[in-house]
């Protein structure tokens, strides 16, 4: 059983002033959530069959206020700056009992392990870009970011309580982004850096007895790297064709923990991380068949590609997903009034079977996750 209520307020204020020299945001924000959940477990037939049963019950309580400010000042017509931040009070509090079962459905009385944990944080953004014409521009910028902590769920002991604190990153950007050929020709080049801090991992940990626990906990950081280059061409008329490619290189720093849960503490800095491909690609077209007074019929194709990656936490061989690539393709009809659409789309279409994930079970096994099949549909959009 699984209870959740939400609550989420946001305020917004904007403005330009100075003659437009002055471009500012100023947002506050409010989010509160409660959460309940039971999760029954049944041993050998359970309570009254002459087995045992065990309720494990989580109450948890998430309150979050945040303040954000940023400004972009025109300095001139081409060069502008920017700056701004965010500070953020995150609380959290987690109440965990089990309640069992043994022989006949009277429950016993509940060990209960209740923690309470507070974060706060303040983030930069500093940025500046600069125009060379309309149509060609140029920007640097650095930001902070922040990912907040959290709570083990059904903790067994009061050692496999610790929450994990919050996880920050120092990003660093440069890049471009142009047209050419009287923008028949677009080119948009990103190049990045960040350097992470108290990075979240899923960790194993000895508990008492031997058993092993999966626990989330902060390990000292990582590094990653790398570049994206996006394209849209238009050499006829009737003709888009848009591409893109994405280079990415990760590097955990100070990675020295029992992963599996053995006891053993090993040095883990080569690992990948996960679902993170080295490179990534796409490429399609749409071509423009009928634009008359009839309506416009368009048929488009695209290929994605996804290099090798790990799609497990941990690596293991079993976790390591080759290359693989998808083809979609569509044909859309667009009424002359431009208000009712029509497609036809196949998803995948040669078949491609791929892993998505794998997840361990007690240790002991992995299953995995298989990529959607192709698929075939319609689908009918109206605009109002």
């Amino acid at each position: 059983m699984c209870g959740n209520r939400n609550i989420a307020l946001r305020l917004f204020a904007d403005s330009a002033d100075l003659d437009g020299k002055i471009d500012w945001l100023l947002v506050l924000y409010y989010f509160r959530s409660i959460h309940d959940y039971t999760l029954p477990i049944d041993l050998f037939g359970g309570a009254g069959n002459g087995g045992a049963s065990i309720d494990q019950n989580q109450h948890g309580v998430t309150t979050s206020m945040a303040a954000f400010a940023r400004a972009e000042v025109h300095v001139t017509d081409k060069w502008s700056i920017s700056f701004g931040g965010r500070q953020t009070w995150d609380k959290k509090t987690h109440n965990s009992y089990a309640q069992q079962y043994v022989g006949l459905p009277v429950p016993s009385a509940p060990s209960r392990i209740y923690v309470r944990k507070k974060w706060r944080n303040f983030s930069l953004e500093l940025g500046s870009s600069y125009k060379f014409d309309n149509d060609k521009l140029v920007y640097v910028r650095y930001a902070e970011g922040y990912r907040g902590g959290g709570m083990q769920p059904f903790p067994t002991t009061f050692a496999g309580s610790t929450p994990y604190d919050p996880e920050t990153v120092k990003s660093y950007q440069i890049g471009a982004k142009t047209d050419w050929l009287d923008k028949r020709l677009r080119v948009n080049v990103d190049l990045f850096w960040n350097d992470y801090e108290n990075l979240q991992r899923t960790l194993g940990v000895k508990a008492l007895g031997g058993a092993s626990l999966l626990l989330t906990e902060n390990i000292p950081g990582a590094t990653t790297k790398g570049f994206e280059i996006e394209t849209v061409a238009v050499p006829v008329d009737r003709l888009t064709l848009r591409g893109s490619v994405a280079y990415l290189k990760t590097k955990y720093k100070g990675y020295v923990a029992d992963v599996l849960g053995t006891g053993v503490v090993t040095d883990n800095n080569y690992f990948r991380f996960a679902y993170a491909p080295k490179w990534v690609g796409t490429a399609g077209a749409d071509l423009t068949l009928i634009d008359n007074g009839v309506g416009k019929v368009v048929a488009s194709a695209d290929y994605s590609y996804t290099g090798r990656q790990l799609v497990y936490g941990i690596e293991i061989p079993a976790a390591d997903e080759k290359s693989y690539g998808l083809v979609d393709l569509s044909l859309r009809y667009t009424d002359p009034s431009d208000r009712y659409t029509i497609s036809l789309y196949g998803e995948n279409v040669f078949n491609k079977y791929y892993r998505t994930s794998v997840e361990t079970v007690s240790n002991l096994a992995l299953t995995a996750v298989a990529s959607p099949p192709a698929s075939y549909g319609v689908t009918v959009g109206a605009k109002f």
